[in-house]
């Protein structure tokens, strides 16, 4: 079984298990700085980016995918550090051939969204070539990353959310910032969560407690794991 592990804070675990539904960010919001642009700086593209924004703007879901069993099992100390929230986070795992036919029957039932499920490629600073310089420009905007992200091994569900599709654009508070997101799924869904590993903490045990709890209120048996990565908080 193919899996995709979601870093995220108590709040967006809530967010997650509460709605049935995934949040995608928009592009201008993420980590990386370079996002939309990492592939190009010229004015031309910079005018595209624009365009699209109006037409209709890029929202992204982020997933890792791990491979050495360290990973597997305790998660990746940098997105322990750069997603989880000082609480410690959770990573919300996902069976990835479950999840890419949500996006399938999502892309069905919502004709004038447009709706993708791809690795990211990575770029190094200051090339001048990108890999896929046969891409589109759907993909240049959203799929190529800085190099310094390699580590996470990112895999990305990005929606182009045009004016009238049902979705409403949502926003969450973080860094004294309005973040805007949208639902990746245009109602409830079954999500297919394998497990949810419970990050670094003090109370990192009487979080897994809650977690199990919660998650049996919502109808999900599911495994829950401490990591072990020794992380102080």
């Amino acid at each position: 079984m193919s899996r995709l592990y979601h870093y995220t804070s108590v709040s967006g675990l809530r967010g997650i298990v509460d709605s049935g539904n995934i949040r995608a960010t928009h592009l201008g919001f993420l980590n990386d700085l370079s996002e939309g642009g990492a592939a190009r700086k010229d004015e031309a593209w910079r005018a595209q980016l624009e365009a699209a924004e109006k037409r209709a703007p890029l929202f992204i879901a982020s997933f890792c995918r791990h491979q050495e069993p360290h990973q597997l099992k305790n998660g990746l100390l940098s997105q322990w550090r750069g997603y989880a929230g000082e609480g410690g986070g959770y990573c919300v795992v996902f069976d990835e051939a479950v999840l890419d036919g949500l996006v399938e029957a999502e892309r069905r039932i919502s004709p004038g969204l447009t709706i993708l499920k791809k690795d990211v490629l990575y770029a190094g600073e200051g090339e001048e070539e990108v890999p896929g310089q046969n891409m589109d420009f759907l993909d240049l905007a959203a799929f190529v990353k800085s190099e310094a992200f390699r580590e996470e091994n990112e895999t990305r569900i990005v929606l182009a959310v045009p004016p009238d599709d049902s979705r409403a654009i949502r926003f969450r508070d973080a860094s004294e910032m309005l973040i805007p997101y949208v639902e990746v799924f245009s109602g409830r869904r079954l999500l297919p969560i394998t497990e949810v590993i419970v990050g670094p903490s003090p109370l990192q045990r009487r979080c897994a407690a809650g977690v199990v709890q919660f998650l049996r209120t919502h109808g999900l048996n599911v495994a829950v794991r401490l990591s072990e990565i020794p992380l102080a908080r």
